[in-house]
């Protein structure tokens, strides 16, 4: 069995693994389309985006289309393995 202590807390919280799973579905997404899969505030959203591409495991495009502001988000090969990985982790937690 493995030890809860290696689970990945980034990838754990809720929000975070929701986006994670999504963008692992999807080549990329948009912050408006990321924000009705949430379910979160835009600003919530944000700090989520954030923490993620801090870590890594995503990266954000900003440009603008017209005069309006767009942001894309894809997975990068880290998130993706981190996913994996904590998947890994939480089946060996299960038995």
């Amino acid at each position: 069995m493995n030890d809860h202590r290696q689970i990945d807390k980034t990838v754990h919280e809720p929000v975070r693994l929701v986006l994670l799973i999504y963008l692992n579905a999807q080549p990329e997404a948009t912050f408006n389309e990321l924000l009705k899969r949430s379910g979160v505030s835009r600003g919530n959203l944000s700090s989520h985006l954030t923490k993620l591409s801090m870590a890594g495991l995503i990266a954000i495009e900003k440009s603008f289309e017209g005069n309006m502001p767009l942001t894309r988000v894809r997975i990068r090969q880290a998130g993706k393995d981190r996913l994996l990985a904590y998947w890994e982790t939480m089946m060996g937690l299960i038995g």
